[in-house]
């Protein structure tokens, strides 16, 4: 059986998105699965009794400078929505739910939500703008697809992601992305926390450590 990783992620977080190409890239020379899990970062931040980056000043304006480092660093183009923070509970509520009922088409709605929001810097806050998003994934059963959308926009969604986020910070985690990595040689787990512990992570499953770009070369800034 091959090795695992579980990413905890919100897709308002612009690392959760470099850690979602950065595990990709990683999944052959690890051996490894990547399975998704979406969670609601503004309750993570309650939950766990955290603060975002953009609400200190400095840290905020230091944010901005580590993410043009870190889009040359792993080579994923990183455009700022037009409005940052923004809500993600419809997003969220509306992926967690695709993980429960069609999970296969997860990973691919999980992508294209990243790419509108961090490479095309579009933020996708309201039902509307994620139908578009999601329609060509569901174009053989647009009902399917309004069913996902009313039901994201409910208080159920809500209360879901509200459970589900409370048990993650109770099992540790504090912001994202949460990377929980699972090895298959003897079991053990090991939790880490952002996109800048892949060296950690190649540490824990035994496997050589190929750079942010999974392909040996050292990226010059």
């Amino acid at each position: 059986m091959p090795n695992r990783v579980q990413l905890y992620f919100d897709c308002v977080s612009p690392w959760s998105y470099i850690a979602f190409h950065a595990l990709r890239r990683y999944r052959q020379a690890w051996d490894m699965e990547v399975e998704y899990f979406p969670r609601s970062l503004a309750y993570i931040m309650k939950f766990a009794e955290n603060r975002p980056p953009v609400a200190v000043a400095n840290k905020g304006a230091h944010m901005m400078h580590e993410l043009r480092v870190a889009s040359r660093m792993y080579n994923v183009p990183v455009q700022m929505p037009n409005t940052f923070p923004f809500e993600t509970f419809t997003l969220m509520g509306f992926l967690h739910r695709v993980k429960e009922l069609y999970p296969e088409k997860l990973e691919h709605l999980v992508e294209q939500s990243f790419t509108t929001i961090w490479r095309d810097g579009r933020p996708l806050q309201n039902a509307d703008q994620i139908r578009a998003m999601a329609a060509q994934s569901f174009a053989e059963n647009e009902s399917k697809l309004a069913e996902l959308l009313e039901y994201a926009t409910s208080r159920d969604a809500r209360r879901a992601l509200s459970a589900a986020s409370q048990q993650l910070v109770e099992a540790g985690a504090f912001g994202f992305p949460w990377i929980v990595a699972s090895r298959t040689s003897d079991g053990e787990q090991m939790p880490v926390f952002g996109v800048d512990h892949l060296e950690v992570l190649a540490a824990f499953f035994h496997k050589a450590y190929l750079g942010p770009q999974a392909n040996g070369q050292t990226p010059r800034l």
